[in-house]
């Protein structure tokens, strides 16, 4: 039982599973970089393909995306703000060029599916009533 005053600490990692091993050899998932003023830090987090570290340009393009967004364009030089935008051309022209999401295409295309059913069973009713037999029923059911 434990006492007032007595503290359980926890020195695990953030995040970490109970009962796995993190690979010894594994790359580190994020890395930090100090920016030039005291307080700032940008981060790069990478995410599947096998734990791999961010490249140098992509770390790179984040820090003037950054500085960019806090201070405006004219905080960087023409070097910094030629090398940012071809790296976002490069990332918006490789993310056009990868499939889609192939589950919410299929997903789209069961919506879709059930819309146009449900437009052809009400183009098929529409008919049925000015059909000669739709038009008896109907003069039947309202009673004239």
């Amino acid at each position: 039982m434990l006492e007032f005053g007595t503290v359980i600490q926890h020195y695990g990692v953030k995040g970490m599973k109970w009962g796995r091993r993190k690979e010894e050899n594994a790359g580190p998932a994020q890395i930090e970089l100090h920016q030039k003023t005291p307080g700032s830090r940008v981060k790069i987090k990478a995410t599947k393909g096998g734990g791999q570290a961010p490249a140098k340009d992509a770390i790179e393009a984040k820090v003037f995306r950054q500085t960019a967004k806090k201070s405006g364009p004219q905080s960087l030089s023409n070097k910094e703000l030629q090398a940012l935008v071809t790296r976002l051309n490069l990332e918006r022209q490789y993310a056009q060029l990868t499939p889609a999401d192939q589950g919410a295409i299929a997903r789209g295309a069961v919506y879709a599916k059930k819309l146009s059913g449900l437009g052809r069973a009400s183009n098929e009713a529409v008919q049925y009533a000015n059909s000669p037999a739709g038009k008896l029923l109907k003069s039947r059911l309202s009673g004239s």
